[in-house]
This record gives structure tokens, sequence and C-alpha cells, in this order.
């Protein structure tokens, strides 16, 4: 596989696809369409040719004219970091599926093809695409080399004629069920600002009718991108003892994929401070798919006894010090914690957000709650 920046953002945007369980609620309006089974057999077919596309922009990215920034050691940042022109190879994998959600909202369904408005097509190549959390987000993101990524079409069965005419068309003859199943995904995902949810061809988006959606608003946002039951679970459970201590939930980039983390709930402990993230105290978030969770405490010194008494995992997490940001080296860090534990003087830095991060295991949950009480007492 070629060493490039944009082929693991592919491999990392297929990863992040939610699995189609085993059985799901699908809303009568769909049902009425097509039946239960026929939409299940189409919408687990075109996760697979989604999944396929990531893997192909991740082996061949040069067909779809993605950007060819290498990764190499020679070229970081001061701090380690990608160069800035690797940026844009984070979004650069969902620009085929921009293409086509754009095809898919500017056409209407007939006899088992998709008539596209050409004009509706340039606007909607124009002003919509996906986006990333306002952070980090660049200052300017276009759908670029679009012809390139239309030409990609047919290797997955979707044919795309009469461009450049007035009579658009677009066809999927292999499986015209699935070609309906994309046109109501494209549609609800759009009409609700959601396309995050095509790219990741959630399931719940037939939960409910076409102008209803009801989900990815709570912990449900960090579960379904789990791979394993045990894992969601765990985030159910974790957020359940966290809302129990009076903490506010809060899914502030909800269909919008954020940097590293991917997918973060944040908890607030007072409605005032919900979406400004440096007041939140815990963080549930996906990286790469597995569980994790990250804690704010203002105190660490007050949680060094519990720790003391608690398992084998937290107890590692405290041991693990760091050496502090280049204010502290200036004596300026004012977010900077001294603490003694086990016998040991440790520093943890907290400009860089929360200090402690943990995979939870669910047997640790009632520790992990009461370090968020002992370590944010007013």
């Amino acid at each position: 596989m070629p060493n490039y920046y944009v082929s693991q953002w592919a491999l990392r945007r297929r990863a992040e696809m939610v699995d189609v369980p085993a059985d799901f609620d699908i809303h009568p309006d769909y049902l009425r369409v097509l039946d239960k089974e026929r939409i299940v057999a189409a919408l687990r077919r075109v996760r697979q040719t989604f999944g396929d596309v990531f893997q192909d922009i991740a082996d061949h990215p040069e067909s779809f004219k993605m950007p060819l920034v290498e990764i190499r050691s020679d070229n970081l940042t001061t701090y380690g970091f990608p160069p800035p022109e690797a940026a844009s190879s984070r979004r650069a994998p969902f620009m085929f599926f921009d293409a086509l959600i754009n095809v898919l909202i500017s056409g209407d369904l007939g006899d088992g093809e998709l008539a596209v408005d050409p004009e509706k097509l340039k606007v909607a190549n124009k002003h919509y695409k996906m986006h990333e959390y306002r952070g980090y987000s660049p200052k300017s993101y276009a759908i670029r080399n679009v012809d390139r990524l239309y030409a990609q079409f047919d290797r997955y069965g979707l044919y795309l004629e009469g461009m450049n005419t007035d009579y658009v068309i677009l066809r999927y003859p292999d499986s015209p069920d699935a070609l309906t199943v994309l046109k109501w995904m494209a549609d609800k995902a759009h009409e609700h600002d959601r396309r995050q949810d095509f790219v990741t061809c959630h399931y719940r988006l037939f939960q409910d009718d076409m102008g209803s959606l009801r989900y990815g608003t709570g912990v449900d946002y960090i579960a379904d991108k789990m791979h394993t039951g045990a894992e969601a679970d765990c985030a159910y459970r974790l957020d359940e003892a966290i809302r129990d201590e009076g903490l506010t939930p809060n899914v502030d980039n909800c269909g919008e994929p954020s940097g590293e983390d991917g997918y973060a709930v944040y908890y607030y402990a007072g409605e005032k401070d919900v979406g400004n993230r440096s007041k939140s105290n815990v963080k549930l978030a996906s990286r790469r798919c597995k569980l994790y969770l990250l804690l704010r405490i203002r105190d660490i010194q007050s949680c060094a006894e519990h720790v003391g008494n608690c398992s084998e995992d937290l107890r590692r997490v405290f041991r693990e010090g760091d050496q502090g940001c280049s204010r502290r080296l200036e004596g300026a860090c004012r977010a900077g914690q001294a603490y003694t534990f086990e016998g040991k003087d440790n520093w943890k830095c907290g400009c860089g957000g929360m200090q402690f991060t943990f995979q939870p295991r669910a047997e640790d949950i009632a520790d992990y709650v009461r370090l968020i009480a002992l370590g944010n007492r007013v």
C-alpha cells in the first residue's frame, strides 16, 4: 500500500463505518416501497461497496486524484505533526462520497434509474459537502477533480451517463434496490446535515421517516461506532453513571468528524458551560473505533489515595506523569499540576486538554465516577 497520508486516512474512514446489526427497526414509509429483507440486503451491499471505495482510495489514491503527500520523518513540524500540506488528506477520502451524494440529491427516481438535473448538480457541487468541526476545518474546502471522481463510479456498478448534456442518468443495473436505498440515505442525510451518516452507512437513517431524525445526540453517537458489543455496552453504562453524577452530555460536533478523536461526547458540570470544551470534565471518544474515556481532574492529589486502592489499570495511568509543556520550563504553566502517587512526585500538564486517558473497563466504572467527584469538588 502507498505510504501516503491520504491512504492512512482512507483506512481510518473505512474503520469508522457503522456495522449493520442482525435486526433493526425500519420506518413503515420505507417498507411501503421495499420489504425489510430487500432493504437490509441493499444496505449491506451499499456498506460493502463503500468499504471497497475507501480501500481503493488507500491502495490507488492517484486514480481518485487524491493529494499524494508522503509520510516521512523528515517533513514533520517542530512538534512532530504532519506538514501543513498534508491537512487536506484528512478530508480527501470524503470527496468521492460528496460527489455521489450530490448526484443523488439532484435527481428523481423512476423506472429503476435516477434522472439528474444538471443545474441542480452544479449548485450542489458548489455548495454542499462534508464539513469538520470548525476547530479543525481549513478556511476553504471544495470538492476537487469531480470528473475524475465520477469516472470511478462504474468500477462499483454505478453508471453515470450523459454528463455535459441536458439528460443525465445514474443507473445501478446490478441492484436497483441499492439505488433506491442510496437515494433515501442521501436525501435524509443531506436534509438533516448528517452527511457523515451517509458515508458511514448508518442504519439508523431508516428508523424514522424522512422528516425526522432522533439519534446521534447522545452516547449512541459513540456506541454505534464500536465494533464490539462489550465496548458499546461499556459506553452506555459509563454514560448512565456519569449522568447520574449530574453531568450534562453534549455532542457539540454532531455530524462532523473532528481531528484525531473522530467522534466524542463531552460532559459538563453546568448547563451554562455546555459547548465550551475547556469547561468539560469528561469526554467519551471513539479513536480508531476503540472506546476511550478522558478525565479532566482539577485536583489530582485529592484522588491519589482512592486510586491507590483501584485496579492496576487505573494505577498505571496515574503513575505515568509527563514532562509538561514549554511554559513549565519557563515557570509560567498554569494548567499543570504536581502530585505525589505511590511515593513518587509526578506532573500532569493540562494545557492540551484532559490529563487522564483510559481505555475503560466496565468493572472500573464506579472508580471513574468517584474520580470525577473527588477531583472536581468546588
